[in-house]
């Protein structure tokens, strides 16, 4: 959900690397090889190219550029003259540069596996499954960006709950922590698949809407207030929960501009009942919001 915007234009740039820069470095390699003389071993610049495809593409890339460097240097080995004792000797040494560059291929392509999981667990809150403070603030930033350069408004929306410390201290952290994973469950019901739905510390989730009209802001913070209120009654929970929602049609200066803003939207919003709602367009000229 947090991670689609920019994919895209990762994705492109795979695909560049992919059809483009692998296949022309290949070929590099590959007519270096043959213009140079027998002796000189490449073995290093095929591994090279074979890294690069594993690192980029994952097991099957990495796997078939062994393939392809290990038959490339074979062939380029024949038309060079190279001669052997006994076709034992030819075939030994075949297998063995196949076997070296296929365990060069899925190893770093295990690698790479291994290196994007810990990149997605570090943006992630591990309790809730949402996206973490990291996360929301790269995320905030790109939308100022992107509001700066096409014009695109987005909604910033913060959600405070409030006395989930009686839970733990009345019924235990287990308790606490079953408020909060109930409340990022209702958040990430009102994010859609190009929003972000964030948990950024404590008590406190966030969401932003990406390029939505604010009567749609509205009527995403009226289902939002619903479903939470419907929660905190069925539960018999002793909180309550305060939003604060920016609608910024015009950029603020930094994501932790946005941040402030909205959560002084939220202090605005602390009033007796479950749920409270806090809405407002940002100006940086409204003394009102900004102090």
């Amino acid at each position: 959900m947090f991670d689609l915007i920019g994919v895209a234009a990762d994705r492109r740039r795979l695909l560049l690397l992919e059809l483009v820069v692998l296949p022309l470095a290949l070929g590099l390699v590959v007519t270096a090889d043959y213009v140079t003389p027998y002796q000189l071993n490449l073995s290093a610049f095929y591994l090279m190219v074979i890294l690069l495809a594993g690192w980029t593409g994952g097991q099957a890339w990495g796997v078939g550029y062994a393939i392809l460097c290990s038959a490339a240097q074979i062939t380029v080995s024949l038309l060079m003259g190279s001669v052997y004792k006994e076709s034992f000797y030819f075939y030994f040494a075949d297998a063995n540069i196949l076997f070296g560059y296929l365990c060069v291929g899925a190893i770093i392509a295990k690698c790479r596996a291994a290196y994007l999981r810990e990149r997605a667990i570090a943006r992630i809150d591990l309790l809730t499954g949402l996206a973490n403070e990291e996360s929301l603030y790269e995320r905030v930033g790109y939308e100022i960006a992107r509001q700066r350069r096409d014009g695109l408004p987005f909604a910033l929306v913060c959600i405070r709950c409030l006395h989930v410390r009686v839970v733990n201290e009345a019924l235990g952290r287990e308790a606490g922590d079953l408020v909060i994973k109930s409340i990022a469950a209702v958040v990430r019901g009102a994010a859609s698949l190009t929003d972000l739905a964030a948990r950024p510390w404590g008590s406190q989730f966030c969401i932003v809407y990406s390029q939505f009209p604010t009567a749609d802001v509205k009527a995403a913070l009226d289902r939002l207030e619903k479903n939470l209120d419907r929660l905190i009654n069925k539960q018999d929970w002793p909180i309550a929960v305060s939003i604060g929602a920016g609608i910024f049609l015009t950029p603020a200066v930094t994501a932790d501009d946005a941040m402030a803003y909205c959560g002084r939207l939220v202090m605005r919003a602390r009033s007796p009942g479950n749920v409270n709602v806090e809405m407002r367009v940002y100006d940086p000229a409204d003394e009102d919001a900004m102090t």
